[in-house]
């Protein structure tokens, strides 16, 4: 049986998820601290993901056409990671309806 992610590692795993879904794999490193890239390195050992820096030039290239967005990585997910985001997308949704539900 899997260990229960603890709060950093569904937050950096949702994110990412997010990003992949949203950004293209692109993530703002100003987003992510020193916590969240020793859980992503843990992970790409593990062959659960796999991630890395941008090069400078598409830093740049990207931040001119996004808007100003500073992407400074990418990810990408194996099969299992996104089992277990979606796992924990849908656990987050029922804490938060719960808390609705309580108001």
């Amino acid at each position: 049986m899997e260990q229960p992610l603890s709060k950093d590692e569904e937050s950096i795993l949702l994110y990412l998820e997010t990003c992949l879904v949203d950004n293209m794999g692109r993530l703002e490193g100003k987003r992510m601290n020193t916590i969240d890239l020793a859980i992503m390195e843990g992970w790409r050992r593990a062959g659960l993901i796999d991630y890395g820096r941008l090069l400078f030039k598409q830093i740049e290239k990207l931040r001119k056409m996004a808007g100003g967005r500073e992407y400074t990585h990418w990810v990408l997910f194996t099969d299992k990671a996104w089992e277990l985001a979606h796992r924990h997308r849908k656990i987050k949704s029922e804490r938060m309806i719960a808390k609705l539900k309580a108001l």
